[in-house]
This record gives structure tokens, C-alpha cells and sequence, in this order.
């Protein structure tokens, strides 16, 4: 917004015909330059032109350079691919302004070493920002050994190129089938009970993956957007599928991926050995083995891989792993389970275009869970209050009871599946995987540690989680502003202080509020004196639907719970309202090094703390349990009453 106004810069590649790649390199790299010019023209698209262009070092920090810095954003914001030198940020910042989809190649030096040391002796390259690279979503980002010989580099970075959706790249979901069904019934034909059509015209997988860290613990900050993601009904597992004519294509990449390094990376490229995922495994606990990914098969080994039953192109196909016993436990479910797959969704900006009166607008997928083992389904026999839990919760994420299988149990109801040649694949447009760090406490536990206060997991997160509490709301059809009464003044304000009461089957958590509530009703009274019209109300949460627990919550001005899961309810709190938790100061205290406080006290478990001192739209308290009924306690708590109260009348007014 500083910029000349009178520069514009014009967002996405030139034509639709003609591709720029950019080229910051120092000058020692002319061989690079040299053979990648002729590994472009030997491979140049059928469709498409290419085109070199070297894009100075611009000192960004000067600022007589302004206009040489809009020059450097309009040639990125119109380019095909962006290839920079690692480690130089007067190279590399432009690339922040790539479109959609377009590709950054990163070259590092290998020569150049972190201090610290690996176990095996051996020192890690210097890559610069790469949390910052590695986390976007929008671009392809990829990083490339400068050891290399400079004709093996130039090969690789033409293959990635050219395999490339860039330029017309978009996660925006294509409602045009330019596809034919075999039949025309094919659409009455179901998977997991959604809709699915026969198709004839084959398609190739692609895949985007992000949070590559090059560490034994890769798979836990790695998630990946496949584009064609695939069910194999033989064999019941995911597949990543590739026609035959894919194959035969000069995008096969196999043969690159051997030429690779330990420290590189190609983040479209799929390695058998090394890509995989978190899909809900618990990240203290796992281990390599539970790393997961989806099984690459070619149409030689599977017939029939150019046909496929084709979910709707609104569903986003989501594969999970419901980790025991954390899935039961509702807290558990929406953070651990619910949140990460809604931050896959905007992490790899998953959207669909729909009418809003005379405009479009984007809106969130239809998602479709597939569970990857047989607990936590319907008909489960291993712990039936599992699916119980699950399934009170699935409409909250917008999806069909029904459609919530197993792999082993998912089954295609269509018309000639026991022909020889029927389709024995059902597919997505997208699928979306890597559960891993993105739940609300990564590798942390919920503050049972003391380790878990020494870092914040949700720094900046609070937006993101006020648009999970919108999507949240939305899917069980309830419009974001929900039910509310004018109170006295002819204000539209929600107007209960509502108290959750034994909402804990442990002893010391399990509290009726007794004299909370009465203090509460001294404070605002039923009758005239209470100008506000504020309401005292005690509620057992559990015993309530979640239409309706969601409703009260809407209609809660203060909302007192003890801490634990089932004060995730509070989660639907309306913006600027309050949440007073009491935690147990009783009989659990963290554990480990650095659990005492500063006046020398062990320090309280303040359970799902990263969450709720995040969640910017809410206004968090905590207050001990052990004193909560003593005098000091009781007014101290009336206070607090009566200022949240106020607040949230001239916040909300």
C-alpha cells in the first residue's frame, strides 16, 4: 500500500501461452544458465513457449530503490518460475510474489554448514528462512544442491518445470466435467454413500507437500494436497495413480529422483522411501513406522487405471487415523482431529465458487473422512463409545454419518461392478493429508509438563480459529449471529451467564458451582434491578444435544467451566464474550524440570492453555479450585462477573 499508486502491478503470467522464468543467480553461474537454456529448448511444451530473463539483486532495505523494488514484484507477480540462490535474500524476497501454483528453486551451497553437528559427524547445509519457504502453501517450493554438475542441475530443473500446473494452477474446485460417463445412470452409483460418476478420460496424480524439515521427524511437520487421489477396490488402500500415458511422458520422474541429495528437496516429486505423513498418531508417541502415504501404482500394474468412478468435484477427500482413547474425549476430537483437518483446507486454500445473489463467492468443500483401520466406525467392536463420540460431532465438519468408514469397509454401490473390465479405482479431485503438528498442541501435551509452557503452538492462530467456530457453526446450518434477545435498551446482546456443572468424572474436576451461582444471581438478580436482564443459568453439558449446546453458547454473555475437554464447548462463544476456567490446584500439578513457579510453588496443570490463551475472539480467566469458595475468592469472582459482563454490553453494542 506504500508503493507509487501510479505503479500497478499486474498479478499472473503474461499469456497463457508464453512462460517467464526468472533467474537470480550470480554471475559464476553461467554454465547453469548455459545448459538450462538448452535443456529448455529441448524440452519445450507443446503448448507453451519459455523464456529465460535475469532478474538483478535489488537492496530492498534501500529505499531510492522503490521503484526497482515494484519492478522486482510485477516480474515475479508475472512469472512462470522464480530460480535463486539460497541464502541471499536480495535474490529471493521477490518470489514472495510468485501466483498460485508457480514454482521456487531454491539453489543452496553444500559447502556452507550450520555450527551444530549431526549425530554421524556430518554438517548441515545453511538454508536460510526455509520455515518461511517450506510453510507456503500458494507455491511450489523446492531446493536444489549447487554440488551438482551443472548439466544434471539444469535436467532437473527443466523436469520439475515442465511437470509443473503452473501458471494455470488453482485450488479453486472446477465444477466443469469435461469428462464423459459410460453411462448415463453412472451418477445413481455411490461410494460411502456420496454420489460418484463413471468417467473414461484418465488423469495423473499430482502432489504438492510442505513443512519439510530434512529431519528424522519430517513426516510430523509434512502435509501434502493430492490432486487425484484414488481408492483401490481390490486392494482397499490408497493409491497415487498414473495413466499410461503419463508414463510414457517425458514428466516421469523416477529416474531423477536417485540423482537427488539427503538435503534436497522437490516438493512435487513423490519419494516411495521417504515422503510420508502424520495422519493422527499421537507426534509424542509415534514412530517412523506409522508414517503413512498413499501407495503409487502405474497402469501397468493395476488394468482399468484410465477409467474411474469420480467423486463429486466438491468433495475433498480426507484420510485420518482415529488415534484411541484421545478420539473419545471431545476436546480430543475437535482439536486434535477437527481443527487440522480445517487447516488443511486453508492451508492449501481448498475453495469452491458459489452464488451469493448477483456475485460469486468462495466457500469451504464437502469433505469425506475415510478412516485408515477399522476402530472408531460404525459397527465397531473394539470400543463402540468411540463412533458414539465421532458421530455427535461429524456434523460440525459437515459430513454424512454414513459416509464415516473404514478403508476394509468402504464399499461402491454401481451398476456392472462385477464386469471384468469395471473401474477399480473411486477418486477425488483433491485429497488432503498430514495431520501431525497442526492440532492445537503439536508435540506438546495439554499441560500436563512443564516442558508444555516453555513454547506456544497457536501463536497467531486466533483468527484462524474464530473462521473454525464460523465453518463449524455454518455446517450444522446455523447462521453466525444465532439467536438473540434485545435486552432493555433495544440492544441485540447475548444475556445469560451460564455455569457447566460436574462436567468432570474426576473428583476433584467435578464441581455443582453451588456457590458461584449464588453469587452470580446476588450480582444480577431476576426482577427489575437487573437492567440488563442478564439470566443465571447452570447446565450438565453432556446431557444436552449439540444443536443445543451450541445454541446456549450463542446466547452466553459469561460462560464458567472447570478446565478439560468439555470446556471445548466454549469454543462457540461468540466474539468478545468471556470464559472464567477454574483449574485444579488440588491435586494436579505438572511434572518434570522447571514445574516450580516464581515463589517457588509447584505450578498447576492449566489444561489446553495454548488453546484458549490464543483464541483472540474470547476473553480468558483462570481461577483456582482449591479457594474458589472461600470469601476472598467469592468476591473476587462477583467483580470479575460484573466487569465481563459490562464489557461484553459496550463491546457487542
Amino acid at each position: 500500500n506504500n508503493l507509487d499508486d501510479e505503479k500497478t502491478i499486474q498479478m499472473g503470467p503474461r499469456t497463457s501461452s508464453h512462460k517467464m522464468i526468472q533467474l537470480a543467480l550470480a554471475q559464476d553461474q553461467n554454465d547453469l544458465s548455459k545448459y538450462l537454456k538448452d535443456a529448455i529448448a529441448t524440452n519445450q511444451h507443446q503448448d507453451y513457449s519459455y523464456s529465460l530473463q535475469y532478474s538483478g539483486s535489488i537492496d530492498w532495505a534501500s529505499s531510492h530503490h522503490s521503484a526497482a523494488l515494484v519492478d522486482q514484484m510485477e516480474t515475479a507477480a508475472t512469472s512462470f518460475a522464480w530460480i535463486a540462490i539460497a541464502n541471499n535474500d536480495n535474490c529471493t524476497w521477490p518470489a514472495l510474489f510468485l501466483p498460485k501454483g508457480t514454482d521456487l528453486i531454491l539453489l543452496y551451497d553444500s559447502n556452507a554448514l550450520v555450527k551444530t553437528k549431526r549425530r554421524n559427524g556430518n554438517g548441515r547445509p545453511i538454508k536460510l528462512d526455509f520455515g518461511l519457504w517450506n510453510q507456503l502453501s500458494h507455491i511450489h517450493v523446492h531446493w536444489l544442491s549447487l554440488s551438482h554438475p551443472p548439466e544434471t542441475l539444469a535436467n532437473m530443473i527443466t523436469r520439475i518445470l515442465l511437470g509443473s500446473d503452473a501458471g494455470n494452477a488453482t485450488n479453486k474446485i472446477d465444477t466443469e466435467d469435461d469428462t464423459t460417463p459410460l453411462k448415463s445412470d453412472s451418477t445413481a452409483a455411490t461410494f460411502n454413500g456420496m454420489a460418484v460418476s463413471l468417467k473414461t478420460k484418465g488423469s495423473t496424480c499430482k502432489v504438492h507437500c510442505i513443512g519439510e524439515n530434512w529431519m528424522w521427524n519430517a513426516a510430523h511437520y509434512r502435509s501434502c494436497h493430492v490432486q487425484h487421489l484414488c481408492f483401490d477396490l481390490d486392494s482397499k488402500t490408497f493409491v497415487l495413480p498414473t495413466t499410461s500415458t503419463a508414463e510414457e511422458s517425458s514428466n516421469h520422474n523416477d529416474s531423477l529422483l536417485p540423482l537427488l541429495l539427503p538435503m534436497d528437496s522437490v516438493s512435487t516429486w513423490v519419494d516411495p522411501q521417504t515422503t510420508k505423513v502424520m495422519m493422527g498418531h499421537s507426534i509424542r508417541h509415534s514412530t517412523s513406522k506409522d508414517a503413512w502415504f498413499p501407495q503409487q501404482q502405474s497402469s501397468r500394474q493395476k488394468q482399468h487405471y484410465d477409467s474411474y468412478y469420480a467423486l463429486d468435484p466438491n468433495v475433498v477427500w480426507l484420510p485420518f487415523f482415529a488415534e484411541q482413547p484421545n478420539i473419545n474425549n471431545p476436546g480430543h476430537l475437535l482439536w486434535d482431529f477437527w481443527l487440522p483437518m480445517f487447516t488443511l483446507v486453508e492451508l492449501f486454500l481448498i475453495t469452491q465458487e458459489e452464488e451469493d445473489g448477483a456475485k460469486m463467492r468462495e466457500s469451504l468443500p464437502t469433505l469425506l473422512l475415510t478412516n485408515l483401520d477399522s476402530s472408531c466406525t460404525k459397527g465397531a467392536t473394539t470400543d463402540p463409545s468411540c463412533y458414539k463420540m465421532v458421530s455427535k460431532f461429524l456434523p460440525l465438519l459437515g459430513v454424512p454419518n454414513d459416509s464415516l468408514v473404514s478403508t476394509t469397509e468402504s464399499q461402491l454401490q454401481a451398476p456392472n461392478t462385477e464386469d471384468a473390465n469395471s473401474p477399480q479405482l473411486v477418486c477425488a479431485e483433491n485429497g488432503l493429508m498430514g495431520i501431525g503438528m497442526l492440532t492445537d498442541h503439536g508435540s506438546k501435551k495439554h499441560g500436563q509438563l512443564a516442558e508444555d509452557y516453555q513454547s506456544v503452538q497457536n501463536i497467531g492462530r486466533g483468527p484462524m480459529f474464530w473462521r473454525f467456530r464460523n465453518f463449524m457453526l455454518k455446517n450444522l446450518k446455523q447462521q453466525q449471529q444465532g439467536i438473540v434477545e434485545s435486552s432493555s435498551n433495544g440492544r441485540r446482546l447475548p444475556w445469560k451467564i451460564t455455569f457447566s456443572v460436574n462436567s468432570s468424572q474426576n473428583p476433584s474436576r467435578r464441581r455443582n458451582m453451588e456457590r458461584q451461582i449464588e453469587v452470580a444471581q446476588k450480582v444480577f438478580p431476576p426482577g427489575e434491578t437487573n437492567e440488563l436482564g442478564i439470566v443465571v443459568e447452570s447446565v450438565q453439558l453432556d446431557q444436552l444435544t449439540l444443536e443445543a449446546q451450541t445454541n446456549l453458547m450463542d446466547e452466553t454473555a459469561v460462560f464458567v467451566s472447570v478446565m478439560g475437554g468439555s470446556a471445548s464447548t466454549a469454543m462457540f462463544l461468540r466474539r468478545d464474550t468471556s470464559l472464567i476456567l477454574y483449574y485444579n490446584d488440588i491435586d494436579d500439578f505438572v511434572k518434570g524440570k522447571n514445574s516450580k513457579t516464581v515463589d517457588g510453588s509447584t505450578m498447576p496443570n492449566r489444561m489446553d492453555w495454548d488453546f484458549w490463551n490464543n483464541a483472540s475472539y474470547l476473553r480468558v480467566h483462570w481461577l483456582p479450585i482449591q479457594t474458589m469458595d472461600s470469601e476472598n475468592d467469592l468476591k473476587s469472582f462477583a467483580r470479575l462477573l460484573q466487569v465481563e459482563v459490562n464489557t461484553a454490553m459496550h463491546t457487542m453494542a
